[in-house]
């Protein structure tokens, strides 16, 4: 039954489409075939006085448009900004802990308050962040999750760092003049001598 009814909107749905359609092109054609009939001089001063009051509608509504879209950017902006921020802190706190420690096989599960935060992080990423943050996100998550036996002390921060370049991405910034390394020695002292990971 719910499948008949979904079936008999999306037909209603069409004929409106349609007749709005013809009602549309109608108009046009009666508009023209009206204006044809009068004579030249006027004919003329009414298409251009037509002319500037469809442009000037469109003019508004294309602004209305784009202003609307620029003031739910700048929205979601401010969200991810926020959504960020509480990232970069509990990881900031958690990888200096790591890398002074520098036991790359200990678990960041083992810490139960930071696991409840992972999974609220998780579900705001879902819904705020871009395709290219969610994706190294997930690269790094797993990475720190279970680094490999034979991986660099380090591999978990360059992972961090690139996180960080698509969170400066998705805010606006262009990371042009940055290169790998750049970040971390924001807060990592001895990142100049740790030996790159390979494919980063």
């Amino acid at each position: 039954m719910k499948k008949f009814l979904n079936f008999i909107n999306i037909v209603f749905g069409l004929i409106l489409i349609a007749l709005i359609g013809w009602g549309i092109i109608a108009f046009l054609r009666l508009y023209w075939q009206s204006v044809t009939s009068l004579e030249p001089n006027l004919a003329s001063a009414i298409i251009a006085a037509s002319a500037t009051m469809i442009v000037a509608v469109l003019t508004v509504v294309i602004a209305k448009y784009y202003e609307r879209k620029q003031e739910i950017e700048n929205q979601q902006r401010e969200k991810k900004i926020e959504v960020y921020e509480q990232f970069m802190e509990k990881w900031f706190d958690k990888l200096l802990v790591m890398s002074k420690n520098k036991d790359k096989n200990k678990n960041v599960l083992d810490d139960e308050e930071f696991v409840q935060f992972l999974s609220e992080f998780t579900r705001k990423l879902i819904l705020w962040g871009s395709n290219g943050v969610v994706k190294k996100y997930s690269f790094f998550r797993q990475g720190s999750l279970t680094p490999a036996q034979d991986s660099s002390p380090y591999a978990i921060l360059y992972n961090f760092e690139q996180v960080l370049f698509e969170i400066r991405k998705d805010i606006g910034h262009s990371n042009q003049t940055l290169k790998s390394g750049d970040l971390l020695t924001l807060f990592i002292n001895d990142i100049q001598q740790a030996t790159k990971p390979k494919g980063k």
